[in-house]
């Protein structure tokens, strides 16, 4: 059996095959060739934040000489929880447990942040802060392709805070006390979040200024706008869902298309898809008979005095499995039939992207995955930095799990263990593997993540009525 680093190797010796464009970072290609491609007015606004930008160096350069192993680990994992892919795990779960309008607010909100920071970074082509001399931190091998301004964890984490604050200051029932440890806890977690872009060397201060603006702006727009959205979208005939799937495709379309191989519009179409399920699960679930009024407009029903514990996890790992399953299933199934049809209809290939004639029916899914063994490497997926980490730290340190079953699970110290962890990212480990994109990636995204949406918010909780997991039959358990 070939070692995992041979497979890594591998991999990347296929992906550099197969790489339509040389690697070049985003943004770092010689000036003319933006100013060729990009608008008058984007140009000249690029050019104005490259100047502010390159005047950060040397604070840049402070900040990161100042820095601490453990401060290292914190700013690394907690970046995380300002990733698209966290919310997408975690928004779900509003709508299973009673909080429909909270997570029609989250997720509306935070798809238009993800779509609009990309929007404005394939605009500006903004890179990120120069590297070297800066050192970036990440475990990420996608994020650090993309252009730097706005910042799309700032934008996020200051968007969700302050929509979280807004939301629970008018709440009567909750205490005073309640309060003031939710919005410090938010506020915690929204510096991490845009403070550890800076000292992970991912962003400028220029561009978390920019996500804070877009951040607070759309948070604001959200909670004045949210009702008649809820109105429109729940009470509407079903020309609502309709218009807002109009809209969504009219916005993906004049998306501007990338001018570097910048995987930006990625995460946007995701997005996009989900608003499209979202709307469209949300309006067919509030006429369904499982959308009781006692509840709600088109709340789902629970109660955890009722429902219990049992039930509440069962819920949880159910409906998780599902999303799990479904993204599984249909992105290779997708990848199995939209190939053959591109090449049949001979449709055109996006800039930056692979056509379809080379993409393969084997590829594994990247977001809700289900857990890898080392194996499982091909051109279109991504190595597990845990994996690969465990597997490193085993060959350095010697490990030998029959001379030492202490060892056994090349578990160290805390101490060694943070040590260890900053010296693989000054390494680059989690960082020098790239992503191969295919042209159907595009119409996959709007399948698979637009199903996720519906099914989240309809078939899931309807799933859980109709087989004893809902309020209504777990009265009587």
């Amino acid at each position: 059996m070939a070692s995992l680093e041979h497979k890594i190797n591998m991999k990347h010796d296929n992906e550099k095959a197969f790489t339509p464009n040389p690697p070049v970072e985003s943004g770092l290609r010689p000036e003319p060739y933006y100013e060729k491609r990009l608008s008058p007015i984007g140009a000249r606004i690029r050019r104005v934040l490259l100047a502010a930008v390159a005047k950060e160096k040397d604070l840049l350069m402070w900040i990161q000489s100042r820095r601490h192993p453990w401060l290292d680990l914190y700013f690394v994992y907690s970046s995380n929880l300002g990733a698209h892919t966290f919310f997408m795990v975690c928004l779900p779960l509003l709508f299973w447990f009673g909080y429909a309008q909270l997570g029609r607010g989250l997720t509306t909100m935070l798809a238009a942040g993800v779509f609009f920071s990309g929007f404005l970074k394939d605009i500006f082509c903004l890179p990120r802060p120069p590297s070297p001399p800066i050192r970036r931190l990440t475990m990420s091998n996608s994020h650090q392709l993309e252009y730097g301004f706005p910042s799309t964890h700032s934008v996020n984490a200051v968007s969700v805070t302050v929509y979280f604050i807004a939301f629970i200051l008018p709440v009567a029932d909750l205490e005073y006390e309640t309060k003031i440890i939710s919005i410090a806890a938010f506020s915690i977690y929204c510096l991490s979040v845009v403070i550890g872009r800076v000292y992970c060397g991912m962003h400028s201060f220029t561009d978390i200024t920019g996500g804070i603006v877009m951040g607070v702006t759309l948070s604001w727009l959200q909670w004045a706008w949210q009702q008649d959205l809820d109105d429109f979208v729940l009470d509407g005939s079903w020309m609502a869902p309709m218009i807002m799937s109009s809209v969504i495709l009219f916005l993906i379309y004049i998306f501007p298309e990338p001018i570097d191989n910048c995987p930006c519009f990625d995460d946007a179409f995701a997005f996009a898809g989900v608003m499209m399920g979202l709307t469209s699960g949300s309006w067919r679930f509030a006429r369904s008979k499982f959308s009781h009024i006692g509840y709600g407009r088109g709340n789902v029903p629970y109660e955890y005095e009722i429902v219990g514990p049992v039930v509440t996890i069962t819920r949880i790992l159910i409906g998780i499995a599902i999303l799990f399953l479904w993204r599984y299933v249909m992105k290779k199934l997708c990848y199995i039939t939209l190939p053959p049809l591109y090449r049949a209809l001979n449709l055109p290939c996006c800039k930056n992207n692979l056509s379809a004639s080379k993409c393969k029916t084997h590829m594994v899914p990247s977001v809700f995955d289900l857990p890898r063994t080392t194996k499982e490497f091909d051109v279109h997926s991504t190595a597990d930095p845990y994996e690969y980490l465990d597997a490193e730290k085993e060959k350095e340190q010697g490990l030998n799990r029959r001379q030492n079953k202490s060892e056994s699970n090349g578990t160290i110290d805390g101490n060694s263990h943070v040590k260890y962890f900053a010296e693989k990212l000054e390494k680059g480990l989690f960082n020098n593997v790239t992503t191969i994109r295919y042209d159907v990636d595009v119409v996959t995204k709007l399948i698979v993540y637009s199903g996720i949406g519906y099914l989240a918010v309809d078939t899931i909780p309807v799933l859980f009525e109709s087989t004893g997991l809902g309020v209504g039959i777990a009265t009587a358990l």
